[in-house]
């Protein structure tokens, strides 16, 4: 997938659905509204193979606040040698229960409607 469809979703007040940690990476469902069809779409992020990822929670997570997640922002570098390859941090809302972030260095990413 192209750098653009990455850019094709403002990642900023953005409802998230699930989030997945694994031995292979990060996975974020994602429902972002479209315009042109008045409905929101779900996509899914996956970013696998970083040389580093780190985690930081700060706050309680709650039941009720697992309920209200969102992506309070996502920003990121493509690598410049042309790789496919992504570093950057996203910065996850958790109700009133917290704010998560996530930081990733060199990830493979992919970008997929659910």
């Amino acid at each position: 997938m192209d750098s653009s469809s990455l850019e094709s979703i403002t990642w900023h007040d953005l409802p998230l659905e699930s989030i997945s940690i694994s031995c292979h990476g990060l996975e974020l469902l994602v429902t972002p509204f479209c315009e042109a069809t008045q409905s929101y779409l779900s996509c899914r992020l996956i970013l696998t193979k970083a040389d580093s990822l780190s985690v930081n929670l700060s706050g309680e997570p709650m039941p009720n606040g697992l309920s209200q997640l969102e992506i309070s922002g996502f920003t990121y570098t493509h690598s410049s040698d042309d790789s496919g390859r992504v570093s950057g941090q996203i910065g996850i809302l958790a109700g009133n229960a917290g704010y998560w972030e996530f930081a990733f260095v060199n990830a493979h990413w992919q970008l997929d409607e659910a």
